[in-house]
This record gives structure tokens, C-alpha cells and sequence, in this order.
């Protein structure tokens, strides 16, 4: 008996030796390899896949109606770089689809004058970006009034270098903005909107990005305080909807054409003379 087991064991190791090289001979696929296009070929390509997307779709159109109110970024100070501030407003466009912009203004900015200034800009919002000294605070906010201060001394007052301070000026108008929607509270747990007992705790996080669930939240409060998010749509989508502007280049105008042409096998509906109609 020991022989024979011996034996079937031999014979399933020999088994399970060819159906591993079976298994291995088994011819795998070849490896795509990647396609290298020069700088030339990518711009043809570029080009020859935008006039196919002009060609299927006319091009994107903004809704009528839609995008009212503006949120201003109003840079008071020097100590940095304007630059950045644009950085930060800029990054707010694409998610939120409103219409975002930063303006220089001169003269100091304190809590007393903030609402005056806005209402004269005719922003809905605004966050002041000022370098006051005199003033402790890094961040005031004033959610009714739909403003914020951000105070560019306060951020530096422990002496941190020029990089740490821009950085922390980022962080701190993103969260300003945010505050001034009362879109301040998130679920997640050590987030840029948490609370900040010192300048240097900003310097934890590695970029002005919000959660995403305070943007959902400030995306809901826009349109209380007289900010609506534009809509875009293709040419055709709006000629097909009915409130398409005049067509500007040929790919508008054959898709306006092709759509408010009659149908070249129109549907025909004939008299039933025992219902009447």
C-alpha cells in the first residue's frame, strides 16, 4: 500500500508540474506600448479632435439669465503678491461655476468700512486681504454683511518666512471666502475649516483645498445671497431647447440650420372619416 501511495503521489506531482508548464506556455497578449507623438503630431491631434467636437456640438454657449453676482477678492496690501491671491480666486471658478475676480484697492480697510465698500464695488461678496498691524486678528468674519477680513501682519507676527506666510495668506482667504457662506463646518476630521488657534497650525495643511462637502455647502447657500452658478451648454443642446443666440461660425450655423430645418420625412396624419378627424 505504501508503494502504491507512493506511486500517486509521484504521479500528481508529475501532473501538477505539467499543468504548470502548461499553464506558463500559454501565450500572453504583448504589452501595449505606449505611442509617442512629437510636439507637432500632439498639436494636429489637438486641433483635429477640437473641429470634430466643433463639428458634433458647435461649441459651448452660456445660458441667458444665469451667473449673476460676482465674489471680489480685494487686495489691500503688498507684502504678497498679488499673484497668489489670484491663485486662490482662480481655483474657485471651475468647482463653483461663478464668476470670481480680484481687485486692487488703497487705503486701510477695518471692520467699520468693509460693508460700505462692498456694496460701492457691487460685488455680492468679498474677502479684503489687509497687512493692519494694529489689528491681532488673522480672519474676521461677517457672514450677514457676506464679507471677510484677512489680515496679512497677523499671519506673520510670529516671524515665519516669506513662503510660510504666502502660503498661510492662501489658506486663509480660501477659509474666509468659505466663512462668508456660512459653509464653515465640515465631517471631515482635521480639515482646513476646522478651528485654527494659531497662524502656524495652517502650515499643517499643504494646500488652500477645502473639503469637499463645505463647497456642496457653500454651493447651496449661493443663491441666498445673490450668487447664481452660470450653466454652459453645447450650441446644439441650445438650439434644440430653443434659446440659442445667432450662430458666429459655419459649425453654429450648419447645426442651427440642421435643427430648425423641416424633417426631410415629415409624419403624415391622415383623415379617419368614422372618427372625424
Amino acid at each position: 500500500m505504501k508503494a502504491i501511495d507512493a506511486i500517486m503521489t509521484g504521479k500528481a506531482a508529475a501532473l501538477s508540474a505539467v499543468l504548470c508548464l502548461a499553464l506558463c506556455a500559454v501565450a500572453r497578449p504583448p504589452e501595449r506600448q505606449k505611442v509617442k507623438y512629437t510636439p507637432e503630431e500632439l498639436t494636429r491631434l489637438r486641433a483635429e479632435a477640437h473641429q470634430k467636437m466643433l463639428e458634433r456640438t458647435g461649441g459651448y454657449v452660456m445660458k441667458p439669465g444665469v451667473g449673476r453676482g460676482m465674489v471680489m477678492f480685494f487686495n489691500a496690501q503688498k507684502r504678497v503678491a498679488e499673484s497668489n491671491i489670484v491663485k486662490v480666486a482662480s481655483s474657485l471658478v471651475r468647482p463653483l461655476r461663478i464668476k470670481v475676480a480680484v481687485e486692487r484697492i488703497e487705503g486701510a480697510v477695518t471692520s467699520a468700512d468693509a460693508g460700505t465698500r462692498l456694496k460701492k464695488s457691487g460685488a455680492a461678496a468679498g474677502v479684503f486681504v489687509v497687512d493692519d498691524a494694529a489689528n491681532p486678528n488673522t480672519l474676521l468674519v461677517a457672514p450677514e454683511g457676506r464679507w471677510a477680513i484677512v489680515n496679512v501682519a497677523a499671519l506673520a507676527a510670529d516671524g515665519a518666512a516669506e513662503p510660510f506666510v504666502v502660503a498661510r495668506t492662501q489658506k486663509e482667504a480660501m477659509r474666509a471666502f468659505l466663512f462668508a457662506f456660512n459653509a464653515g463646518d465640515s465631517q471631515s476630521e482635521n480639515s482646513l475649516m476646522g478651528p485654527i488657534a494659531a497662524p502656524k497650525e495652517l502650515d499643517l495643511f499643504p494646500a488652500a483645498r477645502p473639503p469637499v462637502d463645505v463647497l456642496n455647502r457653500a454651493i447651496r447657500a449661493m443663491p441666498n445671497y445673490g450668487v447664481q452658478r452660470w450653466e454652459r451648454y453645447t450650441y446644439r443642446d441650445a438650439c434644440q431647447e430653443g434659446w440659442a443666440p445667432a450662430p458666429t461660425n459655419d459649425y453654429q450655423k450648419a447645426i442651427w440650420n440642421e435643427v430648425r430645418s423641416l424633417p426631410q420625412k415629415p409624419i403624415k396624419i391622415e383623415f379617419d372619416p368614422k372618427q372625424g378627424k
